[in-house]
């Protein structure tokens, strides 16, 4: 297993080297989805527990009473004075502490989950660019190939919790929970740097996706393993790894038209 460890470095770095042969299999699937799932949930506990603050907590209070002032207008007295009080439970109480942690851990499942499901796509799509994966043991080299392919986008959760709790001055003088949450998340791809405005969700995944150094990294660990693992020329590794963007790209546009915020 510790050699598992030292193996991953290379593969992020060599992937071309990594995944010929049976060097692949010296990379540890038990490790590579720890460490994902670790590396996604501290991110996202990181996150929130910057959003536990004063200041973002008051936001939170203001915003949901002002929803709460507009579908409790006509309701008795009473009914408005309960109706706040559970609200300040809700956001400044114990509960809301274990169901912001549950949903971190479950965002950490759906993050391999994602890994999975683009791995599945991948099997069926590098057919059609006549891939044909060799396999001389378990699991199989592809599998191992997107784990090792998630990790920047791990890195990346982790980082983002990491320069989100160094604060940002700006973000104290929002007057919103939605401008708070923009100036304190930082922006990690090109096209939310230069606040690009695409008024499509697929174009501006799609632009999110190729801007961003830790997708780009993700991108060119799939295409160099890829030639090796499904043995297929480089100009197939390319547009399979296309098919990918895409497929992504599609299902976050699809979830953003359902009212659903979704970031990896």
């Amino acid at each position: 297993m510790i050699r598992g460890v030292f193996a991953v470095p290379g593969a992020l770095i060599r992937p071309d080297r990594a995944f010929a042969g049976r060097d692949v299999y010296q990379l540890s699937t038990t490790i590579l989805i720890l460490a994902l799932f670790l590396c996604h949930i501290v991110g996202g506990r990181l996150v929130q527990g910057y959003f536990q603050n004063a200041h973002a907590k008051m936001l939170a209070i203001a915003e949901a009473d002002a929803r709460m002032s507009g579908l409790l207008a006509n309701a008795p007295p009473e009914v408005q004075t309960r109706a706040r009080t559970q609200m300040l439970s809700s956001v400044l109480g114990r509960g809301s502490s274990v169901i912001t942690s549950f949903g971190i851990v479950v965002s950490g499942v759906e993050f391999v989950g994602l890994c999975a499901e683009l791995w599945l796509v991948s099997l069926v799509a590098a057919q059609f660019f006549g891939g044909q994966e060799e396999r001389h043991g378990r699991p199989r080299p592809s599998w191992i190939l997107f784990l090792v392919a998630f990790v920047p986008l791990a890195l990346r959760s982790l980082l983002t919790g990491v320069l989100m709790t160094l604060g940002n001055a700006s973000a104290q003088n929002a007057i919103t929970l939605e401008d708070y949450r923009r100036l304190s998340i930082p922006s990690l791809d090109l096209y939310s740097i230069l606040h690009g405005g695409l008024p499509w969700p697929f174009a501006a995944a799609l632009a999110r996706f190729l801007t961003d150094p830790f997708f780009l990294w993700s991108f060119a660990i799939l295409v160099a393993g890829g030639r090796a693992v499904y043995r297929i020329p480089l100009r197939g590794a390319i547009w399979l790894v296309v098919v990918l963007v895409i497929v992504l790209s599609l299902q976050t546009a699809l979830l953003a038209r359902i009212g659903v915020t979704w970031e990896i």
